[in-house]
């Protein structure tokens, strides 16, 4: 292992050994208490233990950490969960890559432990280094979503929403990965540049004539359902509302218009299959066409595509290819490079295939939500304001987002209107970081406006206080009110470090 070439000359890493210890002697220090106060929770998504944990994330989930010490300072009870997702596609590849053995050749049972071994120790490390950085969650309530009672919980809810007939069963295209066999969320996708070609396909009009296609999925004739045409191309104005014969297949499909033809790409013409992309998807859909499965879960072709059934997906296209070729259908190939969706792990074409699968409703619920929407305020803290502890409030000087007054101030302390940005111009007497001292006037006037707020005198901070009583940060109020008061109480004063008593 590398050793650093920078050695530490005012750090002992000693100090932070004592001081974990110390906080393992306390394991209620950060416990959810709701006694301390109102409570405020912070849900976080559990990280996937694929490896070890990268700094993005370490210091992506410390500033979540800085938000709840914050919460807890100002006299809330902070519930701060913290769990491990350990269901996932990337433990099954490290497993079959490790063992030999795809996932279908496993007993199932076997293949579960198998998984869970291999990513205890891989979540562990997670948990080590969350508690090296001090980071506050629950770790005494961690939870796992392979564990028993996690599993019920999600099964329950399930159970629930069916129930209550939200829960529907339905087929639907979907992204899928035939090396892993399974769909595939967007988030799973990536696209790289591949090359490939792009075939024009001659299809016999009835009555006479032609129209060319231009496709790079060959393999999809049998699924084709439909010929589009961009309304404004001249080339095929004569073909629109005529049936044309696919080669090979001989079924007939109609030609109609549609503004996702491209008319500079290819020959203008495109032939609408399920599923080649993402416009077939949106295009079945608007023109109710029957989808027919030409590819199944394994990447190979189904009994619709006739004699090519069986045949991976490359062979068939390359077999179709040159069937076309020998019945005179194939006019050109014409080698192009396009953005291809591909497998994140596999690295394999991205399918679109039909599959059965669950389905939540959601659309029956979308005015409802807008309302609830429209009817929250959501309250942006004020430029350096953290809270009003131990302060009088003081006159506004501008209007909240979520109705209330804030006031603002430069960091000289000197104050600005509410809602400007411009920060003071460094060398000028009304900066800290330029190269002068703020003006005995400035001075002045830090220290006798009626203002309630307090100076660092170190750095020059100042505090500026809301008057809205709007929640602290990382709050979301949901009330139909416009306006609100800050509850009664005061609490106690922080000191800044640098002189001050109260909070700069």
């Amino acid at each position: 292992m590398l050793e650093p070439k920078l050695k530490a000359k005012r750090w002992d890493l000693k100090f932070e050994e004592d001081l974990l210890e110390q906080w393992a002697r306390e394991p209620e220090l950060y416990a959810y208490d709701p006694s301390r106060g109102p409570t405020y929770v912070i849900d976080t998504p559990p990280p996937y233990p694929s490896g070890e944990w990268h700094p993005g994330a370490v210091i992506g989930y410390s500033l979540i950490d800085m938000v709840a010490r914050a919460q807890r300072m100002l006299g809330k009870a902070v519930l701060f969960p913290f769990g491990l997702d350990r269901n996932g596609i990337n433990i099954e590849r490290t497993v079959e890559e490790k063992y030999g053995k795809l996932l279908h050749e496993w007993d199932r049972g076997e293949f579960i432990e198998k998984c869970r071994e291999e990513i205890s120790h891989i979540g562990e490390g997670i948990l080590v280094i969350a508690r090296r950085m001090g980071m506050t969650m629950d770790f005494a309530n961690t939870y796992y979503t392979d564990a028993d009672d996690y599993r019920a919980y999600s099964q329950a809810i399930f159970i629930d929403l069916f129930h209550r007939g939200l829960f529907y069963r339905g087929e639907r295209p979907s992204f899928y990965c035939v090396y892993c066999e399974t769909p595939l969320a967007e988030a799973d996708i990536v696209y790289e540049p591949k090359a490939s070609q792009l075939a024009w396909i001659r299809f016999p009009l009835d009555g006479g004539g032609a129209v060319t296609i231009a496709t790079t999925r060959p393999e999809l004739l049998a699924a084709c359902r439909t010929v589009i045409v961009h309304p404004d191309d001249e080339r095929w104005r004569t073909a629109v509302g005529k049936t044309a014969k696919v080669p090979i297949f001989q079924q007939g499909v109609p030609v109609r218009t549609h503004p996702e033809a491209k008319v500079d790409f290819g020959s203008g013409a495109a032939m609408i299959c399920s599923y080649g992309d993402m416009v077939d998807v949106r295009l079945f859909r608007e023109f109710q066409l029957e989808p027919v499965k030409a590819i199944d879960e394994r990447g190979r072709m189904t009994d619709a595509a006739g004699r090519y059934a069986g045949m991976e997906v490359e062979r068939a296209r390359e077999a179709v290819l040159a069937d076309l070729k020998s019945a005179g259908f194939l006019e050109k190939l014409e080698q192009v490079e396009h953005q291809t969706p591909l497998c994140e792990r596999s690295r394999t074409p991205v399918e679109f295939l039909v599959s059965e699968a669950w389905y939540l409703k959601q659309l029956e619920f979308r005015d409802r939500l807008r309302t609830l929407a429209n009817e929250m305020e959501f309250h942006r803290p004020a430029i350096g304001n953290f809270s009003s502890i131990g302060s009088t409030p003081s006159r506004s000087t501008g209007r909240s987002a979520g109705g209330g007054t804030i006031t603002r101030r430069s960091r000289c302390g000197t104050a600005r209107r509410a809602g400007t940005s411009s920060p003071p111009r460094r060398g000028s007497t009304t900066g800290h970081g330029g190269t002068r001292p703020p003006s005995k006037r400035a001075q002045s006037a830090a220290a006798g406006s009626s203002s309630a707020r307090t100076a660092c005198s170190t750095r020059g901070w100042t505090r500026a206080t809301r008057t809205s009583g709007s929640p602290a940060i990382g709050r979301m109020t949901h009330s139909s009110r416009r306006t609100s008061r800050r509850p009664s109480g005061r609490r106690a004063p922080i000191s800044c470090g640098h002189g001050s008593t109260t909070p700069c």
